[in-house]
């Protein structure tokens, strides 16, 4: 009878071990994102990608050329799992992704903690890493970060800005 208690608390162990170090680890959000466009940009065309990243591939996306993501033949573009959101004056000035979407399913398979806003903004050319790039903003998904179930994103001629304010970090 010993024998059949033995499997069963092995089991319950390594549960008990994956909640206690899990609980540690910030978990991935679900949010509405409603990307817009602001008046200026509203006569032309802008196309705006939304990507979810992990914490493995988040340096690449910081340090890649937004000129070579934008190209023609980029491959991180090509392979990236996005969403499109193409802007122009027949369409809506304001598109959503909702967080009940299929997206959200396959961010969360592959761990992503980090959403990439990113646009095609015209007359925006200079390449730098990060958020330092207008063309780039890379927000985080960690659900502590957030106050609801909605994040608000205005692209801008000078940029993409997150209209929604983020919790500050904790420190550890």
């Amino acid at each position: 009878m010993a024998r059949g208690f033995a499997p069963v608390s092995r089991k319950l162990a390594l549960a008990l071990l994956v909640a206690i170090v899990g609980s540690g680890c910030a978990k991935m959000g679900r949010f509405d994102v409603t990307v817009s466009v602001d008046e200026q940009l509203r006569n032309g065309s802008v196309q705006v990608d939304l990507v979810g990243v992990n914490e493995p591939g988040i340096e690449s996306w910081r340090t890649h050329s937004m000129n070579e993501y934008w190209g023609l033949s980029s491959n991180m573009r090509n392979s990236a799992d996005k969403v499109e959101m193409k802007f122009s004056p027949k369409t809506e000035a304001e598109q959503t992704i909702t967080r009940k979407g299929a997206m959200w399913d396959r961010w969360s398979s592959t761990g992503a903690m980090h959403l990439l806003i990113l646009g095609d903004l015209p007359g925006v050319a200079g390449d730098k890493p990060g958020n330092a790039d207008p063309r780039r903003l890379i927000l985080p998904l960690a659900k502590k970060r957030w106050r609801g179930k909605s994040i608000e994103v205005q692209v801008e001629r000078g940029g993409i800005r997150c209209l929604t304010p983020m919790k500050p970090e904790k420190k550890k």
